[in-house]
């Protein structure tokens, strides 16, 4: 029967021109300070830019002579406290080069942190300490790494105190080339053969069925669910990249009462109609970055994040419903939910109803609405449609239905822009 609903879901695929993206610089050189610095060779060092998290800035060396180097400028300004850096560049092959001097401590094993670019460690156990006897003393670690997804994408993992970094210097190797990244290359575009995958049925949930044009998901007692992937012919995965914008469009109206007496749920009761969600690349499925609920009378937003922890295990960073929207029985609604994958751990929704604003370029806390880069990531994505009720749901029938969904992915990167229609 799913094969038929398949087939009936079938779309047209409209591809609109889209414009290049600026050229991205060969060279990158950056430096701790907010303002640019220029070294003894004569090449500048930019301001500071591009660094996330917790990030602080120590002015304690300066003044200090730097042991080890003619650039004493460079070191001289440090940033700690970082979980990460990003910055657009084209694709290829880099040498990356970390400048540190450390301005605190002067003992070793005070300072370690590990690096990680583009998901893979590439440097582990760094103590300047350790390396170079004293304090103010420069201390330079390079490695190389690919870039396949528009974006070099450092991240920081402290074992001992903060990350430090007194400036970084970024160079793309000659005749390098991209590999073939499963998270990155341009935002799969949408086939028309398989916009809907397999449905997600469990505990006393009904597979959903189609019928002129109206997706209908029924959900029974508990913890149930009756939804449906859209996605591609590939695993119902759409591959994102940073600074990838995701809208979806869909229709939806609902039945949330008992039939006979018409008592609404429990408010403690949740309803899931919609959700941005995805495996990792190791096939697990951590919590979904954004999620469409019906609660005690209205639509909430919320959503969240597995995100892993310095130990090696993984922490909840979820959920936040920042608004409620009325959402009564048996009316159709517009639904438009917008995000934007700005980094690891990053981006924004946008969501209106009707056409009319809920809120705009809202940004959850910093680690929830995406995950690192990495097994956590969730650069390939699908989005899922039905009905998945929380543990709480009273026992009577209760149903979803949908029309008119729709999947819109703009990358920075790519020429073109997949529209479902």
């Amino acid at each position: 029967m799913w094969s038929t609903i398949v087939a009936a879901l079938a779309v047209a695929l409209v591809v609109v021109p889209g414009v290049s993206a600026q050229a991205a610089p060969d060279q990158l050189r950056i430096n701790a300070r907010w303002t640019s610095v220029v070294d003894g060779a004569g090449r500048t060092w930019a301001g500071r830019t591009g660094f996330a998290g917790p990030v602080n800035r120590s002015d304690g060396l300066a003044g200090s002579p730097i042991a080890g180097t003619d650039d004493d400028v460079l070191y001289r300004s440090n940033l700690w406290g970082m979980t990460s850096f990003g910055h657009v560049v084209a694709n290829g092959d880099y040498r990356v080069r970390l400048l540190m001097a450390e301005d605190y401590h002067s003992q070793p094993g005070r300072r370690v942190f590990d690096v990680a670019a583009e998901g893979r460690t590439v440097l582990a156990g760094v103590d300047i300490i350790s390396a170079v006897g004293a304090r103010a003393t420069a201390y330079d670690r390079e490695f190389t790494t690919t870039v396949a997804d528009g974006s070099l994408d450092l991240t920081f993992t402290a074992t001992a105190d903060k990350p430090l970094v007194s400036a970084i210097e970024i160079v793309r190797l000659p005749g390098g080339s991209a590999t073939d990244d499963p998270q990155g290359g341009q935002p799969t575009s949408p086939t028309v053969q398989a916009l809907a995958t397999e449905p997600d049925v469990s505990g006393g949930g009904l597979t959903p069925t189609l019928r002129d044009g109206v997706l209908t998901a029924r959900a029974g007692a508990g913890d149930s669910r009756s939804e449906v992937f859209w996605g591609t012919a590939s695993g119902g995965r759409f591959k994102l990249t940073r600074g990838t914008t995701v809208t979806t469009q869909f229709q939806v109206r609902h039945h949330f009462a008992d039939p006979q007496t018409g008592r609404a749920p429990d408010p403690s009761t949740w309803h899931t109609i919609f959700q941005l969600h995805g495996p990792t690349l190791t096939e697990t499925w951590p919590s979904p970055p954004v999620t469409l609920s019906w609660q005690d009378g209205g639509y909430r937003v919320g959503g969240g994040a597995v995100v892993p922890t310095a130990s090696g295990s993984t922490t909840n960073q979820g959920s936040w419903f920042p608004w409620s929207w009325p959402a009564p029985d048996d009316q159709w609604r517009t639904i438009t939910v917008t995000t934007y994958l700005e980094g690891p751990g990053r981006g924004w929704v946008s969501l209106s109803i009707d056409g009319r604003a809920a809120f705009t370029r809202w940004k959850p806390r910093a680690g929830t609405m995406y995950t690192d880069s990495g097994a956590y990531s969730h650069r390939m994505i699908t989005v899922k449609t039905g009905l998945y009720t929380g543990t709480a749901s009273p026992t009577w029938d209760r149903w979803v239905q949908q029309r008119n969904v729709s999947v819109r992915l703009e990358g920075r990167q790519g020429p073109t822009t997949a529209v479902l229609r």
